[in-house]
């Protein structure tokens, strides 16, 4: 009896499909290797997950994504980057060391730390490109304090999106940036303390620099001219006097009129579209270019020619004054040098 139960428990062992015990050994050894693979993971990135967040300002997973709606910096204090500023509208002046103009003016949504607000504007353009407050602080502590709830109220409506960086404290310094736009925070000494920031625009200032680079140039090349006047005699039925004029850039050419009835300067082929002083009797018109009014007997027109070339003209009488009569025309010619 026991010599048959034994060997229906040997029948009962093979019955079945067959157990492949190393393939289970596999399967435990592997299932070992990735909890302990899954733990050094762990213990390498959680710290890594820590120094990010810490360095990204502290925000929690539930600040990071709504900082995806983050507003875009546009401008403050009811001023906004890239529109233009009449100067006219500024309640003062000031400039910095360089001679760059600050504008003062009234902002519409003032901050209860700042008394001062200024623009800076493109020379030429006259586009805002940066935003300036400023407010005196009682001490450097309490400046400091200042400047760190205002980057919280920065960092809450501008966030750390994707393009966007918030750098620590490095030298009383804090910055937001978006692009080519960044907002600076920072605590200045010199007779006050003061806390300060500016909303800028990096890709207008370089326009900027641009505008004042040829206003400059523009102004060392009127030094460099020299101021002359030539007068050229108009008559009805003669041709002007002198017939061809040369001289330098720079050079005011005043046309009199001798004769009994009205002129007008016209000229043909290259026209006058820059002029180095304000022009008299003359107009700009349509086309971009210099006009003469009528020229009345014993009056005077002047134009002031600063691009080197040859200018013909032609003097027309009035037909007014000729009763019907047409009056014949002149040519006469300038060389500017």
């Amino acid at each position: 009896m026991k010599e048959k139960m034994m060997q229906d428990t040997k029948m009962q062992d093979t019955e079945g499909p067959p157990m492949n015990t190393n393939k289970n050994k596999q399967t435990i050894y592997e299932r070992v290797f990735k909890m302990k693979r899954m733990s050094a993971f762990a213990i390498f990135i959680v710290p890594l997950l820590v120094t990010f967040t810490n360095a990204d300002t502290g925000k929690s997973l539930e600040q990071k994504i709504a900082n995806k709606a983050a507003s875009r910096i546009e401008g403050a204090f009811g001023a906004r980057i890239g529109d233009k500023f009449d100067v006219e509208t500024a309640i003062g002046k000031s400039h910095m060391t360089d001679g760059t103009p600050l504008y003062k003016f009234t902002p519409i949504n003032p901050y209860d730390k700042f008394d001062t607000y200024y623009i800076l504007i493109t020379p030429v353009t006259k586009i805002i490109y940066s935003i300036w407050a400023q407010g005196e602080m009682e001490n450097d502590d309490a400046c400091k304090h200042e400047q760190k709830v205002l980057m919280e109220l920065l960092t809450g409506k501008y966030g750390s999106t994707k393009g966007t960086s918030y750098s620590n404290v490095f030298y009383d310094v804090a910055r937001i940036t978006q692009g080519d736009r960044d907002i600076y925070t920072d605590c200045t000494e010199s007779e006050k303390i003061t806390l300060k920031v500016i909303y800028i625009d990096h890709k207008l200032e370089k326009q900027a620099e641009e505008e004042s680079l040829v206003l400059e140039a523009a102004e060392e090349k009127t030094d460099e001219i020299k101021l002359i006047n030539k007068i050229v005699v108009v008559k009805t039925f003669e041709e002007p006097s002198p017939l061809t004029l040369f001289a330098p850039q720079g050079t005011t050419v005043i046309w009199v009129n001798h004769s009994r009835y009205a002129v007008e300067i016209i000229f043909v082929g290259k026209q006058v579209v820059l002029a180095c002083s304000s022009p008299a009797n003359f107009f700009i018109g349509k086309d971009g270019s210099y006009e003469s009014n009528k020229i009345s007997s014993g009056g005077t027109a002047s134009l002031c020619f600063v691009e080197r070339g040859r200018y013909a003209y032609k003097t027309k009488p009035s037909k007014a004054f000729f009763l019907g009569k047409k009056g014949k025309e002149h040519y006469g010619t300038i060389w500017i040098k």
